[in-house]
């Protein structure tokens, strides 16, 4: 993912081309387009008034439509084994029935959409044909034909800035007034062109112009009353931008003299969608021709349409037809899928699907000057680039930025862009000029948007909410006596939660852990009330940087009680994972009911009367305090109301547990004792048929108060005993990942499921990677194993090969000259005494490989006697079909697939038998082997027995929590 950090919208940055290019590939990817109607209509909702009965049927509509498509892929899912015919035929008859009520839902959403729409072009239309913004539209147009890209954009500023003037006394029924505590203004921004270094075209990474609040702005321009298209005098940074936009003039389209419309009729084309069919299809050329056969298709101005060599949602100059929002295009092609577009390559910039986008006609290329042309549409794809780094910026500056809007305005038409964590949703494009009652009615939406409409999370965001003049929540350093001409002392960013109660965010699904770990006598405070971060702008991880995903952010935090009376130190985890995904909260109540069970397990005590030794699978185990979603941050809505595909959708979901620090913070013995108490609790849990999913080294952790290593992270768990969807459930960090699942059988395919000896694969290939990098818990460059850390899959499974075959298993050592050894490969001093360890596991990894390789070869032989020749196509795949798991098969651990996990366990108990001979002052593993050797995993097939106790188990955490199952 990108990673581009600025502070100010002034900042300019150089891009590597890769950078450009993986930008681009999300918006690709991850881009959903829809009419701009359906875009308005969405805006429409947000200022609903709260005691409006649109608002509350939509809102009813809402949780019905959500609820039904939840539904229909769970019975999806139920029935994908379903072989019976009568199975078959009820599973039919509940689909049937799901997709009716959708359809009227759908229905009766767009019947009240409609009129809302209808209602607020009726409302504006007498704002659109004043005389004066009229004027203020030719002097754009006029700009915008000198190419005067100075000039240009103040115009559009003033244009904009007059229409929000005239619209503040305009009252539409059902819609919010006008608000005053933002004042909403358009704000000239300046732009800057900077070169991308690699590339054949430079990029603008300052936008032209923002929407800003009238506080904010004031600020900006020291008290002064704002000189809205003017540059401000002081860089406006992120915190105080509402909206960001960018102009392109450069396209080379002319269009005829612009005459202004005597009026707009409030009878056309305000009762359906935008369609200017009227319009003179002959009107629109380029400079040099070659466009004029084109246009003739279809309207003058709409929907820009990609032919054969377009992105899905990139204008594209070659082909131009009406927009229809509300209507499918006549001659639509199929949607476009994952699976037909083929992956870009990584030195391509600009990579280039072969089909249309849905909802479009193909069309052929006509002929034109292609020089010309690409120009054209590299300035296209870089404005919307741009954007995407503007949206980038704006979701990055704090945890508290739910999404961003942004405006793409080419020469006339404008385009609207929403990114939120699911992806992008880009409405088609519209003529402000030849319809401009469309674009007043977007300004007066813009206009009567709260802070959260904009996407900012007011509790989680007090930066922004005090750069609006709307609280005295965000604070600064206190000021001191220094030298005026010092480096300033950076922001500090205090949050303040409420739990619950009045003025908090109202977490949905909360749930306090404290009186758990009270009971346990592990915790001071009883009951969680306030939580209080000192700085929302200290990363214990990484800052998140990303469009779309998860983007978990680590904070330090402090947890009060009633009255503020006792504390706890804490941590606090924001992310935005799938909602389908169970809540990671739910898994850990899960997870620890099923460790009180084993301490009580008759088994357990006497293991422990055996060794002498009284563990606490809780030690390693991430400790919880509480957990919940943000009201209101879910990304089901605006694709529900737009008709997007709400699959995937994501939530903020913030998560309080006990701090602690990175294992690599320890050194030789100490490191490997930590590591060792992880790959014990992994067993524990996949003896009760929890699987991790990413074993990883940001996953081990240690605990300074325990002294011990703690398993983290377990938002990708899966729960064997419910049912999965082979191809689906793909986790892993690639670093880390077993070198059988670095392919596209698993990546892309979906065809492998992961089983124990993965998982367990995972832990050995931690050592080799710590020992050979970390030095004082700093990692350093090593050639050996710095490779591994990429996203290419391909590149990281031959860098490991290489690694296990030519590094370790050909070289044969005694041990006079481990030392010699140690440092050709660059093992560090500090981990030299256990890089006998590590190369041990290794070894057991090539014996499983080779043992694997043998496997194959018996089963090729075997099936030869019976079918012919093994290199025949079908003799392969049908030897490689035998080692995958049946597509419905509700574990990854049946009949002879059990055989490689049982035998990387085994060499892996006698290697790690080795450390029980270790003498003092190292740590004691005698203890912790015969824990590791207790809670061997089971490989075979699942006990029902224990399966039904563990669905008890999980139903009545659920239950209790009041949280639905995913």
């Amino acid at each position: 993912m990108v990673k581009v950090r600025t502070s100010h919208l002034h900042c300019r940055q150089s891009v590597r081309p890769c950078d450009t290019s993986d930008l681009e590939l999300d918006l690709l990817r991850k881009a959903q387009t829809c009419g701009i109607d359906a875009v308005l209509k969405y805006f429409t909702y947000l200022i609903l008034k709260q005691d409006s009965s649109e608002k509350y049927h939509l809102d009813r509509l809402i949780d019905t439509l959500e609820s039904i498509r939840r539904e229909r892929g769970q019975l999806e899912k139920k029935d994908d084994g379903a072989t019976h015919d009568e199975a078959w035929k009820q599973y039919d008859t509940g689909l049937e029935d799901l997709k009716e009520a959708e359809r009227v839902s759908t229905r009766f959403k767009d019947d009240i959409q409609n009129k809302l729409l209808c209602d607020l072009l009726a409302g504006v239309l007498h704002i659109a044909n004043e005389t004066r913004h009229k004027n203020l539209l030719v002097q754009l147009e006029n700009s915008r034909r000198e190419k005067n890209k100075k000039q240009h954009c103040p115009h559009f500023v003033r244009l904009c800035n007059a229409v929000l003037t005239q619209l503040k006394t305009v009252e539409v029924e059902s819609f919010k007034s006008f608000n005053k505590l933002l004042d909403i203004k358009f704000q000239v921004n300046g732009p800057v062109r900077t070169k991308n270094r690699g590339t054949a075209e430079g990029f603008d990474y300052r936008p032209d112009f923002i929407i800003s609040s009238y506080n904010a702005l004031t600020r900006n321009f020291n008290g002064k009353p704002p000189e809205y298209d003017a540059e401000p005098p002081i860089p406006l940074k992120w915190p105080a931008v509402l909206l960001s936009g960018k102009i392109k003039t450069e396209l080379h389209v002319t269009y005829p003299e612009f005459k202004s419309r005597e009026s707009y009729d409030h009878l056309e084309n305000l009762d359906k969608p935008y369609d200017d069919t009227t319009s003179n299809t002959s009107e629109l050329k380029t400079q040099e021709g070659g466009l004029e056969e084109d246009s003739a298709r279809g309207g003058e101005y709409g929907e820009w349409e990609e032919g054969g060599h377009d992105h899905p949602g990139v204008p594209s100059l070659w082909h131009l037809h009406p927009t229809s929002s509300l209507k499918r295009t006549r001659g639509a092609g199929k949607p476009v899928t994952d699976i037909e577009q083929p992956q870009a390559k990584k030195t391509r910039v600009f990579p280039t699907p072969p089909c249309s986008a849905p909802g479009t006609r193909s069309v052929a290329r006509q002929p034109t000057n292609e020089f010309h042309v690409q120009d054209v549409r590299q300035e296209v794809v870089a404005g919307r680039v741009q954007c995407a780094y503007y949206a980038l910026e704006m979701l990055s500056y704090s945890v508290g930025v739910h999404h961003a809007v942004n405006l793409l305005l080419i020469d006339r038409i404008l385009f609207i862009w929403y990114y939120d964590r699911q992806g992008i949703v880009q409405s088609t494009g519209i003529d402000i000029f030849k319809d401009f009652p469309r674009f007043v009615a977007l300004l007066f939406l813009f206009q009567r948007f709260s802070l959260e409409d904009w996407g900012i999370i007011p509790a989680f965001n007090p930066e922004a909410v005090d750069k609006h003049g709307l609280s005295n929540a965000c604070s600064t350093a206190p000021k001191s006596d220094k030298d005026p001409q010092a480096k300033a002392e950076p922001e500090v960013i205090p949050l303040t939660l409420k739990l619950h109660g009045s003025g908090g965010p109202y977490l949905e699904n909360y749930e306090d852990f404290t009186p758990f770990w009270k009971s346990r006598g592990e915790m001071p405070i009883s009951e969680l009330t306030e939580v209080w971060i000192p700085d929302a702008k200290s990363f214990l991880s990484y800052r998140p940087q990303c469009l779309a995903g998860r983007a978990t952010a680590v904070m330090p935090a402090v947890g009060y009680g009633p009255g503020r009376a006792s504390k706890v130190d804490m941590v606090c985890k924001i992310s935005h994972p799938e909602v389908q995904r169970r809540h990671e909260g739910t898994t850990m109540a899960i997870i620890y009911k099923i460790a009180e069970e084993d301490e009580t397990r008759p088994e357990t005590q006497a293991k422990k009367a055996e060794i002498c030794y009284d563990w606490n699978m809780f030690n390693h185990l991430p400790k919880f305090y509480f957990y919940g979603d943000v009201k209101g941050t879910s990304t089901h809505v605006i694709r529900t109301l737009v008709g997007c595909d709400t699959s995937g959708c994501r939530t903020m979901r913030i998560i309080g547990m006990k701090r602690l620090v990175k294992v690599t913070t320890l050194q030789s013995w100490d490191f490997v004792k930590a590591w060792l108490e992880g790959v014990i609790c992994h067993a524990f849990l996949w003896k009760n048929h929890i699987e991790h999913g990413d074993p990883s080294l940001s996953n081990l952790m240690y605990d300074e108060d325990t002294k011990c290593g703690v398993l983290t992270d377990f938002d990708l768990c899966l729960l064997q005993w419910e049912p999965r969807t082979v191809g689906l459930d793909r986790t892993g960090t690639v670093p880390f990942m077993a070198i059988g699942l670095l392919n596209d059988e698993y990546w892309t395919k979906g065809k492998l499921v992961r089983r124990y000896h993965h998982e367990l694969e995972s832990f050995i290939w931690i050592l080799p990677y710590v020992f050979l990098q970390y030095e004082g818990g700093i990692r350093k460059p090593n050639a050996l194993v710095g490779p591994w850390s990429t996203s290419d899959y391909n590149v990281c499974r031959k860098e490991k090969q290489d690694f296990l075959y030519e590094r370790i298993n050909k070289v044969k050592i005694q041990s006079s000259a481990h030392e010699a050894l140690t440092f050709k490969l660059g093992v560090r001093s500090e981990f030299s005494a256990c890089w006998g360890l590590a190369r041990a596991l290794c070894k057991a990894l090539t014996k499983l490989g080779s043992e694997q390789h043998r496997r194959e070869q018996e089963a090729a032989i075997n099936y030869t006697t019976v079918v012919g020749n093994p290199a025949d196509p079908f003799v392969i795949h049908a030897r490689l079909k035998a080692t995958e798991p049946a597509a419905n098969s509700p574990s990854n651990n049946h009949g002879d697939l059990c055989w490689a996990s049982e035998f990387l366990w085994s060499k892996f108990v006698g290697v790690t038998q080795v450390l029980t001979t270790l003498q003092q002052p190292y740590p004691d593993f005698a203890p912790l082997q015969a824990r590791l050797e207790y809670y061997k995993p089971t490989f075979g097939a699942h006990d029902p027995g224990r399966i039904k106790e563990l669905q008890r188990l999980c139903q009545d955490v659920v239950l209790n929590a009041g949280a639905s199952p995913a």
